[in-house]
């Protein structure tokens, strides 16, 4: 595109942007009312127009422009809101995950021989993937992956809490 039909785009640009500052309150009203699904007839009763001229100014190519950036604008902010849930969500989890893990590992330290042995089961259950039955009928462990790590840490700090408790 030539360096002058850039700046004709650039300048409508603008000038667009302009002219949507301009709108009227009532116009603006009418783009909300619009974006939340409201018919020309319930619009015309809210702002005091009659129908056809409620599709009038919707129709208006100025109009048009406002209510797409503010569908625009609104869109963006609920993908925000959507993001930051989906972030807070996440932080729980993994507070709670890692809650969850070091009741495990002082479980693993009990007096409880048969708690110690839950606790094991438990740990390991959710180290390993899946049991698979291999072709010779017995059982292939596959492991999620970061499990082998997960399993060294609980097992040293298990033998680091006996050695702490004789």
């Amino acid at each position: 595109m030539p360096k002058s039909d850039k700046m004709e785009v650039l300048e409508e640009s603008s000038f667009q942007r302009h002219e949507i500052e301009r709108l009227l309150p009532r116009h603006k009203k009418i783009v909300e009312l619009c974006l939340a699904g409201h018919s020309n007839k319930d619009i015309a009763q809210v702002v005091g127009l009659t129908p056809q001229a409620i599709g009038l100014i919707t129709r208006a190519p100025i109009f048009q422009q406002a209510l797409a950036q503010r569908r625009q604008e609104q869109n963006a902010q609920e993908d925000e809101e959507l993001h930051q849930s989906l972030v807070k969500a996440r932080t729980i989890i993994e507070e709670a995950s890692v809650e969850a893990a070091e009741t495990q590992v002082e479980l693993l330290n009990c007096e409880d021989s048969s708690i110690r042995l839950q606790s094991a089961k438990a740990i390991l259950d959710r180290a390993f993937g899946s049991q698979e039955k291999s072709e010779g009928g017995g059982q292939t462990i596959v492991m999620a992956p970061g499990s082998v790590q997960l399993l060294q840490i609980a097992l040293q700090e298990s033998e680091d809490g006996r050695k702490i408790g004789n």
